[in-house]
């Protein structure tokens, strides 16, 4: 029974930091398809220059947004520090 209920911990541990990691891909992907549009808008629209640090900032949002999740990610595997 004990290894059970460790086995399905550790089904749902990795069901929780695949959570993290499927959710930052998909957040990343979107601000960086925003970015790659916002510029293309600019570029069509010959305002390139205002627009181009909006998308460096999605850019970086999206950059932010995967080294969060792998902190997370880090932080639920890591042994606690349990008084004996």
């Amino acid at each position: 029974m004990v290894k059970r209920v460790r086995e399905s911990s550790a089904v749902r541990e990795v069901e929780n930091n695949m959570k993290h990691e499927e959710f930052a891909e998909r957040a990343a992907k979107r601000l960086l398809d925003m970015a790659d549009r916002l510029e293309e808008e600019g570029r069509r629209l010959g305002v390139n220059g205002k627009v181009s640090a909006r998308a460096k900032e999605m850019r970086v949002a999206a950059f932010m947004v995967r080294g969060e999740a792998e902190a997370i990610t880090r932080a639920e595997n890591e042994p606690s520090a349990e008084p004996r």
